[in-house]
């Protein structure tokens, strides 16, 4: 989890898409990016490699769900008590609602 973009992001995809929706975003972005239709770009180069790593990893159920496993992990860890705190947001609000 070194990256910002997770894998989803970098095919332009969502974590609830199914396993076709996977493949044809590959192939259309693969296709897009490909070297040999953008010479000499660099930029196309590293997309298509990033395109690639993305597929690789959603592309195998196995790999995918340890990936969202580890995409789990990594949002809880990264906002502890998160979800106490709107919990008592909203108990806060609607009391206030109540007691107007």
């Amino acid at each position: 989890m070194a990256t910002k973009a997770t894998l989803y992001a970098v095919l332009g995809l969502d974590r609830r898409c199914s396993q076709d929706q996977i493949r044809d975003a590959y192939r259309l972005l693969a296709k897009r990016y490909h070297p040999d239709l953008n010479q000499g770009s660099a930029a196309a180069a590293r997309r298509t490699r990033e395109l690639n790593n993305a597929y690789e990893t959603l592309g195998d159920p196995a790999r995918r769900r340890a990936y969202d496993r580890e995409l789990e992990r990594v949002s809880q860890a990264a906002a502890p008590g998160r979800g106490a705190k709107i919990t008592h947001n909203i108990t806060q609000e609607v009391r206030l609602k109540i007691e107007d």
